[in-house]
């Protein structure tokens, strides 16, 4: 029986417990798993002889091979480990290029250049944490806003060259939904260029992927299975309003782009010459060896609140917590304010918005500083301190409390009526 048949074999396929049920593969990613039926019949072709010399298929053959790889434990995705362990096969395959000393000042120049200057340092804390912490979710998605031809795209494909196999590029929100996603599986960095979340199942499955260490996945010929999540996000948009108002604006740092260099042929042609030559090694290597990240630093606990964040926010509002909104951002509000008016001005402003009543009133402002206050005729409620009013507010409507309303101040907007008191 030829060992040689069988060590080619087990170098190309292996095979695992995924959802409870064994699975193999082809070592090689997207992994996509198959049954043994499948994998029988892709083998069908090969040949091994047996001790009496007579030929059968390999197949079953290598599966009661003693050799024979098999990860009982599933996958791990794991870069401190040089690969797999004895049950379990490790998706990290290394970084997309090696690191190795250079020039990265055009990619810190970019930075400097086309950044707004109070997201900059966070920015580039935020790539080099996610450089360094490949298989640990980021819980914030970096978002950079602007204009097209402007090189917010440059910064999402440098970072996709350090990660190769472990980055995705995304233009489509709807492909992160699919009914297929394994591709998810070994994913460490998203860019999403362009694309676009407002679909209700797309702000859903971009909240999990933000925030969750587990992930559903689903390939082909195979039940759902819960996965470790690995992926961090950096999206670019020319969208004025870039962040879906379901996932919540605490999950997000947005930035907006300047237009110094938009459709500077020369510049982005020096540009891309560093991109796809000795760039990508070198920032590896700065961010990997040479960037001082402070002691501690992490994308969540160190999130920061731009202007283009507080505009996303204002952007989001609807319904009821829109109308408390302009009493806070005006600092007008009447005496009394009628339930029954904050009920009919919902439904005249916001048809689609769900039904909203004297109950919904009530359990949305239960536990604040507005004043319930049933004696009155009509009934309704009076404002409180405006100070704690507008402390309270971010976290009720799941804003960053770090919010400063001196940011909402300067916002494009304006209250669209004054209550008609």
């Amino acid at each position: 029986m030829s060992e040689d048949v069988l060590e080619a074999i087990n170098k190309r396929y292996f095979g695992a417990i995924v959802g409870g049920r064994a699975r193999f593969f082809e070592d090689r990613l997207p992994l996509e798993a198959m049954d043994k039926n499948t994998c029988d019949i892709l083998l069908k072709n090969v040949v091994i002889a047996k001790d009496d010399g007579k030929l059968t298929t390999a197949f079953p053959v290598w599966l009661q091979w003693g050799k024979r790889r098999f990860y009982a434990r599933g996958f791990i995705l794991d870069p401190s480990l040089p690969g797999h362990t004895k049950d379990a096969f490790n998706l990290w395959q290394g970084y997309g290029v090696e690191p190795a000393a250079g020039d990265v000042e055009p990619f810190l120049r970019h930075v400097s250049a086309v950044v707004e200057p109070a997201a900059q340092e966070y920015l580039l804390n935020w790539i080099a944490w996610v450089v360094r912490n490949p298989a640990n979710v980021a819980q914030v998605a970096l978002v950079l806003r602007g204009d097209q031809g402007v090189g917010k795209g440059v910064i999402g494909q440098a970072l996709m060259r350090l990660f190769g196999e472990h980055a995705q590029q995304l233009t489509n929100g709807s492909h992160i939904v699919g009914k297929f996603n394994s591709h998810l599986r070994h994913c460490c960095f998203l860019f999403a260029d362009e694309a676009d979340f407002t679909s209700r199942e797309a702000e859903g499955t971009l909240k999990t992927l933000i925030t969750e260490t587990t992930l559903p996945i689903e390939g082909k010929g195979v039940d759902v299975q819960r996965a470790d999540n690995h992926v961090s996000i950096f999206m670019s948009t020319n969208e004025k309003w870039a962040v879906p108002a379901a996932v919540g604006q605490r999950r997000f740092v947005v930035a907006d782009v300047l237009n110094t260099h938009k459709d500077d042929a020369e510049y982005f042609n020096k540009l891309f010459a560093w991109l796809h030559g000795d760039g990508p090694p070198a920032l590896l290597h700065y961010l990997l060896h040479e960037f001082e990240l402070p002691p501690e630093w992490t994308p969540w606990s160190n999130r920061i609140v731009t202007k283009a964040l507080v505009e996303q926010q204002v952007a989001s509002l609807r319904g009821l917590d829109r109308l408390l909104f302009e009493f806070l951002y005006t600092a007008k509000a009447p005496r009394l304010i009628p339930t029954e008016w904050l009920v009919k001005e919902v439904e005249r402003r916001w048809r689609n918005a769900p039904p909203i009543n004297s109950m919904v009133v009530s359990h949305r402002l239960r536990d604040t500083t507005w004043l319930k206050d049933d004696n009155s005729r009509p009934r309704g409620y009076r404002p409180g301190d405006l100070a704690a009013a507008r402390a309270e507010f971010p976290i009720q409507v799941d804003w960053p409390p770090a919010t400063d309303w001196e940011l909402v101040d300067i916002c494009d907007w304006s209250p669209a009526q004054e209550p008609p008191f």
